[in-house]
């Protein structure tokens, strides 16, 4: 029963904390986006058709379709200077898998830090949570099912932009 218990609290974590992560992972594209653009950033979390709420924070507009979600998409204008136009598409495609990073090692420390206890299975979760986005966001690849068919992944889009694709 204890392991029944342990293993429920992980993936009910993880399941609640993904929209969050999911916005967080937007939100790292987005501010390299506001260095690099002079336009509006746009994100996009949760992909139904009715939009449930919506949030603008100067440049960058937030719009939520569903909370208990995994997808989201940050759009942005063209890159304002030309110098070091590849640099600056790489970052921002590189921002939201370097959030996910963070929030993963931040996971990982405080899953070490709380060993035995009951907030473990909680850092666990979270771990796994982030875990689980960085690779599904950073291995360069072609998403063929699933919310983000026929998209690439940023680590895709970081391949593209390396190879003179983008």
């Amino acid at each position: 029963m204890a392991d029944r218990l342990k293993y429920f609290t992980i993936f009910a974590t993880m399941f609640l904390v993904m929209p969050i992560y999911t916005l967080f992972h937007e939100l790292g594209h987005a501010i390299f986006a506001l260095l690099f653009t002079d336009d509006n950033v746009d994100i996009v979390i949760g992909e139904s058709e009715a939009k449930i709420g919506s949030l603008k924070l100067k440049r960058i507009n937030i719009c939520f379709h569903n909370l208990i979600t995994y997808y989201g998409i940050c759009c942005c204008g063209e890159i304002k200077k030309e110098s070091n136009k590849k640099l600056k598409r790489i970052l921002i495609s590189l921002g939201g898998p370097l959030v996910s990073a963070i929030f993963a090692g931040i996971g990982l420390l405080m899953y070490y830090y709380t060993s035995g206890s009951f907030i473990n299975r909680i850092f666990n979760g979270i771990t796994w949570s982030a875990l689980i986005q960085l690779f599904m966001t950073i291995i360069p690849m072609k998403y063929k099912s699933g919310s983000y068919n026929g998209m690439i992944s940023d680590g895709k889009r970081i391949m593209n932009v390396l190879k003179g694709k983008a």
